[in-house]
């Protein structure tokens, strides 16, 4: 399969090289060896008596490869696991949620001036029309009530208050037809988000009381966290040895040993404790 695929990718040409006597021996070799099936080697391939992955992992007689791999594999499950158990962590949701709460209420207190989200619709315009029309009447009613207004000032004045009355009332007429719909839009979206944040603030406060009443799981989600950092490396250092990434091939002899041992004795020797020079000076004492 590794052959088939090789060959059958390459886009120009493929070459294979084949370490022989002659032609007609390299020939030999490649009918030989191609069609013989390769796979990975698994646990059960390794002579272990037991096919329990647990049985395997204790087994010292296992390559500690594989070994290490298992281990690996339980301690995440175990992970999954213990992350399942716990109720979700809400946080996230509650604060988005909280946020688009808050947006939907400025956006129905904006609608009544239609400014915000309403800023460029008919609604604003509307809106718009309705507040320079009430500043126009407060001014007229000023004028009209002023000591200094002449009989003709204040006659003006009043119709134009009066003038301004019918505009708000259609103004009015007009911004209800058109903020109706996004009112009850808005208001409809505001309880849904209100019963979302109160479902959600009881999700949180159920994940407080869960945790409270189970300390050790996040002890133990700790320590596989340890656990799974030290197994990483070491397969790593697997990888790194097997690669002959740092090392040469002849100065590394596989053992049985756990891989996590060996990542301990590949780190450098403690350097011997070297006394400080004696401080030049009057002795200050302990006291200090």
């Amino acid at each position: 399969e590794l052959a088939y695929v090789s060959m059958s990718r390459a886009r120009h040409q493929s070459t294979v090289w084949v370490t022989a006597d002659d032609v007609d021996q390299a020939a030999e070799d490649l009918k030989r060896d191609w069609p013989r099936d390769r796979r990975q080697t698994w646990a059960i391939d390794s002579g272990t008596p037991s096919t329990d992955p647990a049985a395997v992992e204790a087994d010292r007689q296992v390559a500690p490869s594989i070994r290490n791999a298992l281990h690996h594999a339980r301690l995440q499950a175990e992970q999954a696991a213990v992350t399942a158990a716990i109720p979700r962590d809400v946080t996230l949701d509650l604060r988005t949620t909280r946020e688009a709460l808050a947006a939907e209420r400025q956006a129905l207190t904006d609608l009544d001036h239609g400014t915000g989200r309403w800023a460029d619709t008919k609604v604003g315009d509307v809106a718009r029309v309705i507040a320079d029309t009430e500043r126009a009447q407060q001014q007229a009613v000023r004028r009209s009530k002023s000591p200094y207004a002449t009989r003709g000032d204040v006659r003006a004045a009043r119709r134009g208050v009066k003038e301004a009355d019918t505009r708000l009332g259609q103004a009015r007429h007009r911004f209800e037809t058109l903020a109706a719909p996004h009112r009850t839009q808005t208001e409809s979206v505001i309880a849904t988000l209100e019963a979302d944040v109160h479902g959600l603030e009881d999700q949180a406060r159920a994940r407080t009381q869960w945790l409270t009443e189970h300390p050790e799981t996040v002890r133990r989600l700790q320590h596989l966290d340890t656990e799974l950092d030290v197994i990483s490396r070491a397969l790593q250092v697997e990888r790194d040895l097997r690669d002959g990434i740092g090392h040469t091939p002849a100065a590394y002899q596989p053992t049985q040993r756990n891989l996590r041992q060996e990542l301990l004795d590949a780190l450098p020797a403690p350097q011997p404790h070297q006394p400080r020079p004696p401080i030049e000076g009057p002795d200050l004492g302990l006291s200090l």
